[in-house]
C-alpha cells in the first residue's frame, strides 16, 4: 500500500468520524492532511514539565492530492479553539485523546503547532506517541472544513505549480498525531536552535518537529 492509498483510507475514516459529530458538513468539504515525519534530534523537556512537541501542522505546499490549504485562511477559533484536544490518527474517543494544544505560531510558510502530552494514568497510545517523537517518527495531521475553495487562479498556478485545488478559507476541526506524511515538502530539519533559524529565515523552511522546554 502506497502513501496515497493509506491517506485515502485515513481520510475516509476521519470523514466518517467528523460526520458523526458534525453531520451538517458535506463530505466533499472535509479535508484530512497529514503533515510531517522525521527530525534529526530530540531533547527532553525540563524536569517536571509536560512532554512537548512543536512543529508545522500545515503549510502552503502542494500535497499528494495536489491541493494547497492556505494557512492564512485557516480559522482555528470557531471549533478547534474551543476544544483544543489532540488525538491519535483521527480517532475521537477518550483513549486516543492524548494531548492538549497550547499555542500556534504563524510563519510565512505555515502554522506551527505547540502541544503537550497529557500526563498521569496509564495510556499506551500516549506513551507510544512519546516514544515515536523521541525516535523522530511523529508529526501532525489536520482535519479542516473547506469553506472557500476552487481551481487555482493564474497567479496561484504560478505560485503553486501542479496544484489542482486551492482551499482559501477553512475551519480547523482537529489535529492528530500521526506518522505518515501528506504534505510532500514537510521534512524535518533539526532541533530547537535550527528550528528558530528556519522560522526566522526568509528562505522557506522544510518541516520542523522539535521537542521544546517550556
Amino acid at each position: 500500500m502506497n502513501p496515497q492509498e493509506y491517506m485515502s483510507i485515513l481520510r475516509d475514516r476521519a470523514v466518517k468520524r467528523v460526520k458523526a459529530i458534525a453531520p451538517h458538513i458535506a463530505d466533499e468539504n472535509i479535508a484530512v492532511k497529514a503533515c510531517g515525519i522525521h527530525n534529526s534530534k530530540a531533547m527532553y523537556p525540563a524536569s517536571g514539565q509536560p512532554f512537548q512537541i512543536s512543529g508545522y501542522c500545515t503549510t502552503d505546499a502542494v500535497d499528494l492530492e495536489r491541493e494547497v490549504i492556505l494557512p492564512d485562511g485557516v480559522d482555528w477559533k470557531t471549533y478547534f479553539g474551543k476544544n483544543m484536544s489532540m488525538f491519535v490518527d483521527h480517532v475521537y474517543d477518550a483513549l486516543h485523546c492524548v494531548g492538549k494544544w497550547r499555542s500556534f505560531q504563524y510563519t510565512p510558510s505555515g502554522i506551527v503547532c505547540n502541544s503537550t502530552l497529557i500526563e498521569g494514568g496509564t495510556n499506551h497510545l500516549r506513551d507510544w506517541i512519546r516514544t515515536l517523537a523521541l525516535e523522530h517518527q511523529i508529526g501532525y495531521s489536520v482535519t479542516v472544513e473547506r469553506v472557500s475553495k476552487g481551481a487555482p487562479t493564474a497567479e496561484e498556478a504560478k505560485k503553486y505549480p501542479g496544484a489542482k485545488l486551492i482551499t482559501r478559507n477553512s475551519r480547523l476541526i482537529e489535529i492528530s498525531y500521526t506518522a505518515i506524511p501528506m504534505n510532500g515538502e514537510c521534512q524535518a530539519v533539526g532541533v530547537a536552535a535550527e528550528a528558530m533559524k528556519a522560522l526566522q529565515s526568509p528562505v522557506k523552511p522544510k518541516r520542523t518537529i522539535v521537542l521544546l522546554s517550556p
